[in-house]
């Protein structure tokens, strides 16, 4: 009776165990910006853009994309065809984008299903650009919608 008892824990256990990888989902893929909130702005700076104008690579634009690997490295693509790369680092509920030896984002995972991907960050420093300006600022409790891509 013991046995059967054992048995029918491990069977429940198992199923359980089971249940849960059937609703994780491969962060592996090209991911495209579909919704961008950000709950402050600050640090707002608008200059005129030329060529002679440097951005930081440590900024990112708000209209980016990000391939992840198989190999655990990333392409981040932003709007002015600029790029990034560096290797990342998935955890259950946490991504960590690392450029240069150093971690560059460190981002939680809100929602991930096989299509979408919600990350939020305290913080981030963004750039956009305009025809003839560059606009710099900071956004505070930033929360990204990414979905999945083919670009």
């Amino acid at each position: 009776m013991i046995k059967i008892f054992h048995l029918l824990i491990l069977a429940l256990l198992f199923s359980c165990t089971n249940k849960s990888l059937d609703t994780e989902y491969d962060i592996v893929g090209k991911w495209e910006l579909d919704e961008l909130e950000i709950e402050f702005i600050h640090a707002n700076i608008t200059v005129a853009f030329n060529d002679l104008t440097k951005i930081n690579s440590d900024l990112i634009n708000p209209d980016f994309k990000i391939h992840l690997a198989d190999d655990l490295t990333f392409k981040f693509e932003n709007e002015d065809l600029s790029v990034d790369k560096g290797v990342y680092q998935y955890l259950t509920e946490s991504l960590i984008i690392k450029k240069d030896d150093y971690d560059w984002h460190k981002f939680r995972i809100e929602k991930h299903t096989d299509q979408i991907l919600i990350l939020t960050i305290d913080r981030v420093m963004f750039y956009q650009i305009d025809k003839d300006s560059v606009e710099f600022f900071t956004g505070d409790g930033v929360k990204m919608k990414l979905k999945k891509s083919n670009f």
